[in-house]
């Protein structure tokens, strides 16, 4: 996508498939404005289907937990049945933020989640790319003392060290015999009032990873 220079003609697809494009206005848009656009889209729709995941992990969490806490007052096939269905049918009508804490309210937990807050966070991000565009809104703000929506996330860095000290590799590297260090960092963003969401494709990558550690330690952590 980034080196794309042209646009191919809208009705110059494969297998002589084609689509029609409607203008609002005669204005139009330079490579470089619909490249961006395009790189928005993507990152706001790979954001919301991994909160989706996240969701849908949560309520199976829920439906597990519910076993797993009445299993010894279980006596037939219709009882685990009932209990799964009325747990799911609760769990499917809550957002993330119940989820999670509900979670621990029903003791569904060995102990409290460490990423927890990473995932509200991006909750929160998914809410404001979906809902207003990208565009912080009020509804958003989460450090009300400044006016921010903060973003805290999750990355898998890659270190080593030069002159004594431990560098970030970021950029393809060819190993010539050194030790290369992984660690899981705190990463965040702030963004203000009415200000525009702007992400990264690394950015979301750390995403990904986030949710990933999240739903590793989800699964262990769950009561058995």
């Amino acid at each position: 996508m980034e080196g794309i220079t042209t646009l191919p003609d809208p009705h110059d697809l494969e297998n002589n498939e084609s689509f029609f494009i409607y203008n609002v206005d005669d204005k139009k848009e330079t490579i470089e404005v619909r490249r961006s656009n395009y790189k928005n889209w993507l990152i706001r729709k790979g954001t919301e289907d991994l909160i989706k995941g996240v969701n849908l992990t949560l309520i199976e969490a829920h439906w597990f937990g519910a076993i797993a806490k009445s299993v010894n007052e279980i006596n037939s096939i219709d009882e685990f049945n009932k209990i799964g269905a009325e747990t799911r049918k609760k769990s499917q009508r809550l957002g993330i933020p119940d989820l999670l804490s509900q979670l621990g309210e029903r003791k569904y937990l060995k102990e409290p989640l460490m990423y927890e807050k990473n995932i509200l966070s991006l909750n929160r991000l998914r809410n404001c790319l979906v809902h207003r565009n990208g565009i912080v809104s009020s509804h958003d703000i989460d450090n009300t003392d400044n006016n921010l929506m903060e973003l805290k996330y999750k990355r898998l860095a890659l270190t080593h060290n030069v002159q004594g000290g431990e560098v970030e590799l970021t950029k393809p590297f060819k190993n010539e015999g050194q030790q290369i260090n992984f660690k899981i960092d705190e990463r965040s963003k702030t963004f203000g009032l009415n200000s525009k969401v702007e992400l990264s494709f690394r950015d979301f990558n750390d995403f990904v990873f986030t949710c990933s550690i999240f739903g590793n330690e989800l699964i262990s952590k769950l009561i058995s």
